[in-house]
C-alpha cells in the first residue's frame, strides 16, 4: 500500500507546527548589537579627527592600548601631495573631538599622565604639516612627562 502525503507529514512530527522556529527573540537579540556596535563606533571615531597621515612602508599597527592620541590639523584645505603648507597657515589642536591649546593639552596630559604612568601617546599629524607645526606638541608632550609616544603614519598597501 502506498503512502499518502498525509501519512508521510504524520510520521514525521505530525505537521502540527513543530518545525516553525519563532525568530523574534533573535531579531531582538541583532538590533540590540546593532545599537552596541554604531555606540562603540561612534565613542572610538570621536578620538579621530580626520588628518590626512603621512604614508609608511615601515612599522607595523599597534595593539589596542589605554591611549591618549592627539591630533594636530591644519586650518584651511590640504596642500597638494608634494608641496609643503605654507609657514602662515595655523594649526589646530584636537583631542578627544574637542579643539585645545598646548597649554590646555599639557595639563590634560600630565593630569592622565598622573592617572598612569605608562600611557602610550599617539601624535596624528597631517602629511602636508612641515615638521615646524608638530614639534611644538612633541616638546609639550615631553615636558609633560610622556614617555611612550607614538607618531602615527598610514601604511602603504
Amino acid at each position: 500500500m502506498p503512502i499518502t502525503t498525509r501519512a508521510r507529514r504524520t510520521r514525521r512530527g505530525g505537521g502540527h507546527g513543530q518545525g516553525h522556529v519563532n525568530v523574534t527573540p533573535l531579531i531582538d537579540i541583532v538590533m540590540v548589537l546593532i545599537i552596541f556596535y554604531l555606540m562603540v563606533g561612534s565613542l572610538i571615531s570621536s578620538d579621530y579627527a580626520e588628518v590626512a597621515l603621512p604614508m609608511s612602508t615601515q612599522g607595523k599597527p599597534a595593539a589596542a592600548a589605554d591611549v591618549y592620541t592627539i591630533n594636530v590639523m591644519a586650518d584651511g584645505p590640504p596642500t597638494p601631495p608634494g608641496m609643503e603648507a605654507p609657514a602662515s597657515r595655523r594649526t589646530r589642536l584636537v583631542i578627544g573631538g574637542a579643539e585645545t591649546d598646548i597649554a590646555g593639552l599639557a595639563r590634560d596630559l600630565r593630569a592622565r599622565l598622573a592617572r598612569d604612568p605608562a600611557l602610550v601617546v599617539q601624535l596624528r599629524a597631517g602629511r602636508d604639516l612641515p615638521y615646524r607645526a608638530v614639534e611644538p606638541v612633541v616638546k609639550a608632550a615631553s615636558r609633560a612627562g610622556a614617555t611612550n609616544l607614538r607618531l602615527i603614519t598610514e601604511q602603504v598597501r
